[in-house]
């Protein structure tokens, strides 16, 4: 999930510097002053306890001792497979199905390209490489005297997202608290994978409490990309998207509350679905935010291909599902709307109207839009309601109680620093809240930032269903502007920019109202690469009105290479058709782009 705000960084740490020549020493003495009275309000000391320092340390040492283990394994069995790293998750699958791969030589290959990967990235909060051992050679053992796999997914090696339950192993979201706390049972879809034949050996690194779009916590640290180690690889699910991204892993589990699946994927080249609410079960994820109900988080799969995500979504969509979660409604896959050529009209949009996107991911949306046309679809432009509003309503709801859990589970933690921005903002007295605003829109005339600040306040309960409302609202208009115009799907940008550099997030969580659109909406979205930022989407620069905007200036520069996907959506519980569409697109425009 997403950082609340970058607001009160961008504030304190940038604006004094800019004051001076554009307003004046005693403006800018005055509006410094300010800001260092807001990060005042909490001490420094309290919001960095040193309780749990020693029991991160033992858990990081924990996890390198076993990564450094299997590598002196591996380095003596030559485990890397060549003729295995042009495969994705499906075709391993139909090669494990048919015999000519053993389950146990496809795991160690993984298990030697996650910890180079470990090495590279920082992408593993734990390897479960023993037992995933144990389990690989019982699945060759049973296929060698049946001659049959154990089910669909026979000896898929599957990484798991740090917050989802695998059973027997901790489940931290970046908490020192929560380590050495095994849990008890996996959670359902982990379950499923299971059953199916699939082998979980590696839980992955995530945002600390997953309230940051950076992927970094004081306990296993911060996970950098693979196609840029000096820039993120997304969040919450980060490590999932590096990892993958790198070829540690074919096919992995997160979740997604605020574009937690989809900007790791669009950061690092890779492909995920944020399904509809209630699809899928959320029993044994792990999430911080027990009881915000008026925004809830959804678990998906991301991978290395559009197939390898049906594949997921395949097993995931059962009957048994149904049967272990019976609070679901019973959906099962819809292969017919998977398979379906039936041509579509698709609405596009290449600005939220309130945070202006990078040169490359507008391109890459047009250049979407005309691959749809050349393959049989109606393309037209769709005027989408309330998408410039949804970034304000989304912070309303999420810091309604006032940052009250957030801060109480953090009482004893050392804070990451992608987290301490948004504890200050968020637990500032309003009066300085206010304050700010009027400096921010009077004086330096950022009135987009201005109108935020004061929505980071607690809420009375009249306040909060209200905003439900609100919500409610913007999902019937947005839902009925797509069936007056007749459109089956929607092709918007992934996120305003590519890949951040570390330490960026923080300052920019305005960019990523593109997900957290479809978050608020509830509608199912996808996101798939499609293009990398040329030299001239880097020359092209972009108009700074803002803080925001010359932070975002500063993030595209030197972003040439970087991957940039953009997103599909439709109408709730039609994830096959999103899929549809990401594979048609995937099909023709087969991005080549390697980390």
């Amino acid at each position: 999930m997403e950082n609340i705000l970058g607001l009160f960084s961008s504030a304190s740490d940038h604006v004094p510097q800019v004051l001076q020549g554009a307003v004046g020493l005693k403006t800018a003495i005055a509006v410094a002053c300010s800001a260092c009275l807001i990060h005042a309000v909490i001490p420094k000391n309290l919001l960095t306890k040193r309780t749990w320092r020693g029991v991160a340390e033992k858990k990081r040492n924990a996890r390198d001792e076993s990564v450094a283990d299997f590598r002196s394994q591996i380095a003596k069995e030559a485990c890397l497979d060549s003729t295995l790293l042009p495969l994705n998750a499906s075709q391993l699958v139909a090669k494990l199905q048919d015999g000519s791969l053993r389950a146990e030589r496809v795991l160690r290959h993984f298990v030697a390209m996650s910890i180079y990967s470990q090495e590279q990235f920082n992408c593993l909060t734990m390897p479960m490489f023993e037992e995933a051992l144990k389990t690989a050679r019982h699945l060759d053992h049973v296929f060698e005297t049946t001659g049959r796999p154990v089910g669909p997914l026979h000896g898929l090696p599957i990484s798991v997202k740090d917050s989802v339950s695998v059973k027997g192993q901790d489940s931290t979201v970046g908490l020192a608290q929560r380590c050495f706390k095994p849990i008890g049972q996996d959670a359902i879809l982990v379950q499923l994978l299971r059953e199916a034949g699939a082998v979980p050996f590696a839980h992955t690194n995530v945002s600390q409490t997953q309230m940051s779009f950076e992927s970094s916590n004081p306990v296993f640290g911060t996970v950098l990309n693979p196609w840029d180690t000096l820039r993120t690889a997304g969040g919450s699910s980060g490590g999932e998207s590096a990892l993958v991204a790198a070829g540690g892993s074919p096919a992995g589990v997160g979740t997604d509350i605020g574009g937690s699946l989809r900007i790791p994927a669009h950061f690092t080249g890779t492909y995920s679905i944020k399904p509809t609410v209630d699809r899928l079960s959320v029993i044994g994820m792990h999430t911080l935010l027990k009881g915000q109900e008026s925004i809830r988080g959804a678990p998906g799969p991301l991978t290395t291909s559009v197939a390898d995500l049906a594949l997921l979504m395949r097993q995931w969509c059962s009957p048994r599902l149904y049967e272990l979660d019976p609070s679901l409604p019973p959906l099962p896959w819809n292969e017919e709307m998977y398979r379906s050529r039936k041509p579509l009209r698709i609405g596009v949009f290449t600005t939220d109207n309130f945070f202006e996107p990078s040169a490359a991911c507008v391109r890459a949306v047009n250049e979407t839009a005309d691959v749809l046309r050349s393959l049989g679809h109606e393309v037209v432009r769709f005027e989408a309601p309330h998408v410039s509003e949804i970034y304000a309503l989304y912070i309303s709801i999420i810091t309604a109680e006032g940052g009250r859990t957030m801060r109480a589970a953090l009482r004893h933690e050392e804070i990451d620093s992608t987290m301490r921005p948004s504890m200050t903002a968020v637990a500032a007295p309003l009066l300085l809240k206010k304050a700010l605003a009027w400096v921010l829109r009077n004086v330096l005339g950022w009135r987009r930032m201005a109108n935020v600040v004061p929505l980071l306040n607690e809420k009375s309960v009249n306040q909060l269903w209200q905003l439900q409302a609100q919500r409610t609202e913007f999902r019937s208009d947005f839902m009925n502007a797509m069936k007056q115009a007749g459109i089956d799907v929607v092709l918007c940008p992934s996120s305003a920019l590519p890949a951040l550099p570390i330490g960026f997030a923080k300052d920019l969580t305005s960019s990523i109202g593109y997900t957290m659109l479809f978050n608020v909406l509830n509608l199912p979205a996808g996101s798939l690469p499609v293009t990398t930022v040329t030299a001239d989407d880097e020359r092209t620069g972009r108009a700074v009105h803002d803080a925001w905007d010359r932070r975002a200036a500063l993030a595209d520069a030197g972003s040439t290479g970087l991957p940039i996907g953009v997103q599909i959506a439709a109408l709730p519980f039609q994830e096959e058709l999103v899929l549809r569409v990401m594979g048609e697109i995937e099909g023709a425009i087969k991005f080549s782009g390697s980390a």
